[in-house]
């Protein structure tokens, strides 16, 4: 059987305060590395979109996948009135159009609460989608080991959106 490797959590771009050869700047060096360990497929986020403003990053990782099939692009949000250009229930028609099937959430890097008062418009919409939905607490890249993850929130908020495909995703380093 010929095992068939997915990264989901794979960045491009340059980090403001992390930066070394371990982080790809261009799809050519991804696909590169992903040859090197063996990885097919890869759901990739632009470090715009992360650290700064999904509203540039987001159409960023678009250009950045388009021409490399292997590639999948994801976006980040935030609160509506934060990330989207765009009424919250143009989101799913946007999402199929641009090829987007996942989406990240980063409130640690973005400043803003998991609360469902917070989320609640962008969340309802993404879970009649079953849209997946990856969340990383961390601020920065530069802090393994703590455990950053409001639990108490991503409990209330899989609890208010039961059909929300949810992942919690934290920066760590095992020693």
């Amino acid at each position: 059987m010929d095992l068939q490797l997915f990264d989901s959590h794979c960045y491009l771009g340059r980090f403001t305060r992390y930066d070394s050869t371990c982080h790809f700047h261009t799809a050519d060096a991804l696909e590169e590395e992903m040859d090197h360990f063996g990885i097919a497929e890869a759901l990739v986020c632009d470090t715009l979109s992360r650290e700064l403003d999904p509203r540039a990053g987001n159409p960023r990782v678009l250009e950045t996948c388009r021409g490399h099939p292997r590639l999948h692009p994801s976006w980040s949000l935030a609160p509506p009135v934060q990330s989207l250009p765009w009424p919250v229930q143009d989101l799913p028609q946007r999402m199929a159009e641009a090829g987007v099937r996942a989406i990240r959430l980063f409130p640690g890097h973005l400043h803003f609460t998991l609360e469902d008062w917070n989320l609640h418009e962008i969340l309802e919409v993404l879970e009649a989608q079953r849209v997946p939905v990856f969340i990383d607490p961390t601020p920065v890249l530069v802090a393994p080991g703590r455990d950053l993850t409001d639990w108490d929130a991503m409990v209330r908020l899989c609890n208010a959106h039961p059909g929300l495909p949810v992942i919690a995703t934290e920066f760590r380093w095992y020693w």
